[in-house]
């Protein structure tokens, strides 16, 4: 694995699942280090915002749950994707960056994500669920693990 990663060639998209957490940023380092020495590299980053439950009887009312929504990208907006950008406008392996803010269970977008843009390498942050968690609930990292059609670098 760690041979194909070198073995990347100018124009490799690399993709990021980013969520402005530690272990986010750190696989967010590690994929820019991936990038150095390469040229004309693509970088596509996929950010989530949790979709607040509309179900009866304690979800929120449709209404609601969309200015929720709405709020929670504004912020997320501020708070994360714009301290992002500005790291990024520093880095010069980085040809072109995508970023997408998408509503809801990571899992259910990313594999759509990953062969829209062609990513080779794939890399993001793990969450550490363990035991009978991680086993009734998978995770992300889990799932991405065994349905990516590319490498896949969990961060620790």
């Amino acid at each position: 694995f760690i041979h194909s990663l070198t073995m990347a060639q100018e124009g490799t998209h690399f993709g990021l699942l980013y969520d402005g957490s530690a272990l986010s940023q750190k696989a967010l380092e590690q994929c820019l280090f991936m990038m150095e020495g390469k040229s004309k590299c693509h970088l596509h980053i996929c950010t989530c915002i949790d979709q607040p439950s509309t179900d009866p009887p304690f979800g929120y009312l449709p209404d609601e749950a969309d200015k929720i929504v709405k709020e929670r990208k504004q912020k997320t907006e501020e708070q994360v994707l714009a301290p992002l950008r500005e790291r990024l406008s520093k880095h010069t392996a980085v040809s072109s960056v995508n970023i997408s803010m998408e509503v809801g269970d990571p899992r259910s977008y990313l594999l759509p994500f990953v062969e829209k843009n062609n990513i080779s390498f794939l890399f993001m942050g793990s969450r550490g669920l363990s035991g009978l968690q991680g086993f009734l609930l998978g995770s992300t990292s889990q799932f991405a693990m065994h349905n990516c059609p590319c490498s896949v670098v969990i961060v620790k």
